[in-house]
């Protein structure tokens, strides 16, 4: 298997040629102590939020 910058090919059993079968995976999430700092920072002010779920 080779790694590209644009994706990943693999060089199947029987083939000449290698196959492009993915692209990389997206960037993952911030820690989360960093979302659980800025949410703790927000549900100071407003005690509703504390409940909310962030995505990221």
């Amino acid at each position: 298997m080779t790694v590209y910058s644009n994706g990943v090919s693999v060089l199947m059993p029987g083939d000449d040629i290698p196959t492009f079968i993915a692209h990389p995976a997206p960037v993952p999430c911030p820690p989360q102590n960093i979302s659980q700092s800025q949410h703790q920072h927000s549900s100071s002010k407003d005690s509703s939020s504390s409940n909310s779920i962030q995505e990221c």
